[in-house]
């Protein structure tokens, strides 16, 4: 019996002291946050001279940044032409051949009629 009277004396004294903690932090807050109130009463700010909308936009200027990637894009666009046909290793004519080098022979073009060709030429 005396045990159960001594745990219940040490549960109430344990709750009474997360009570009296609980306490103690919310006045505390409390009184930080009324300290912050007086801090800011005397920093007030108050706008002078409001601020005013531009009659023009001063950046980006449309027309040279859509100039120059336009020219960005012709050039990284030749250049890409340029890389694609260099690496392919073959040639479509005599036209690209160096005036030193012979033509041996040549293929002639070779056309296929398919029957709506032929029925016009008749």
């Amino acid at each position: 019996m005396r045990e159960q009277e001594l745990a219940a004396v040490t549960r109430d004294y344990e709750i009474s002291k997360q009570n009296y903690k609980s306490l103690l932090d919310k006045k505390n807050s409390a009184g930080m946050a009324s300290d912050m109130e007086r801090r800011q009463q005397a920093e007030q700010f108050t706008v002078q001279d409001p601020a005013r909308i531009p009659s023009t936009p001063i950046k980006p200027k449309r027309l040279v940044l859509n100039l120059g990637a336009l020219g960005v894009g012709l050039v990284l666009g030749l250049a890409w032409a340029l890389a694609i046909e260099l690496k392919k290793n073959y040639f479509l004519g005599e036209w690209e051949l160096p005036p030193t080098v012979k033509v041996l022979g040549r293929v002639p073009m070779i056309v296929i009629a398919t029957p709506a060709q032929s029925k016009a030429t008749q």
